[in-house]
């Protein structure tokens, strides 16, 4: 039987061994090699040749990743950073195009789009109770100008029917004085007197005026009359024509 100094150096070297097959798993795992034929004093050099901190090689950020004035280790080594930090960035809409710069930015606004972009948006100019950005329309006036432009239509047609109509109206057309009075005519003649610009639709008549011929010239019925009047043009040349 051992006694117990003998038991308590078995124990020793027991506890020996356990321990250094703990520092060579250790060392294994850190990425060493270690063999059958590696020696207990051997393990010092393993430890030295494991790296330390963390492992960088896969890394994927570049230095315009990071921001100006921050260092980081990246795949390549220690950068410093190259990456703009404009803060923040509040934006008010326009009708003229903005540039956001290229950067970082730690957030913004933009602002709500608003009546006061265009200073055309106002209630004058927006249907009568309709709504845009906060604009409610008052302008009524499109029915009564349709109805107007309808009438107006109306009495340039049967202007225009007078003043074609040459064998109901009995009258002669001629686009200028100068033409009227060298052409022939009888006592009693009436003629009249405009020019037509077919340019536009529908044509815009610009009257010179009626005349009926007393024999030896032509009297002026009628003073001139504006082509922008066509109620007064259509009722003088009915009174004329009568």
């Amino acid at each position: 039987m051992p006694d117990n100094n003998e038991s308590t150096i078995v124990e020793k070297l027991n506890y020996l061994e356990g321990t250094k097959t703990s520092i060579k798993n250790a060392i294994i795992a850190k990425g060493q090699t270690i063999t059958e034929n590696t020696t207990f004093r051997e393990y010092a050099a393993k430890i030295s040749n494991i790296e330390t901190g963390v492992d960088v090689s896969d890394a994927t950020a570049s230095q315009n990743h990071i921001l100006t004035g921050y260092t980081a280790y990246i795949a390549s080594g220690k950068v410093s950073g190259s990456l703009a930090n404009n803060g923040v960035l509040n934006y008010t809409p326009s009708t003229s195009s903005q540039s956001i710069p290229a950067g970082y930015t730690s957030g913004g606004t933009i602002a709500a789009i608003t009546s006061s972009i265009d200073n055309n948006i106002k209630a004058e100019n927006i249907k009568k109770n309709v709504t845009i950005l906060g604009v409610t329309g008052s302008f009524e006036g499109a029915e009564d100008l349709t109805a107007e432009l309808e009438a107006q239509t109306q009495k340039i047609e049967q202007l225009e029917a007078i003043i074609r109509n040459k064998e109901e109206a009995q009258f002669k057309i001629y686009p200028t004085v100068n033409a009227m009075e060298l052409a022939e005519a009888n006592t009693g003649d009436k003629a009249v007197v405009y020019t037509e610009d077919t340019t536009t639709s529908p044509a815009n008549f610009n009257f010179i005026g009626f005349y009926r011929y007393d024999g030896n010239d032509w009297i002026k019925l009628s003073a001139d009359i504006s082509a922008t009047d066509y109620n007064n043009a259509v009722e003088q040349a009915e009174n004329i024509l009568d």
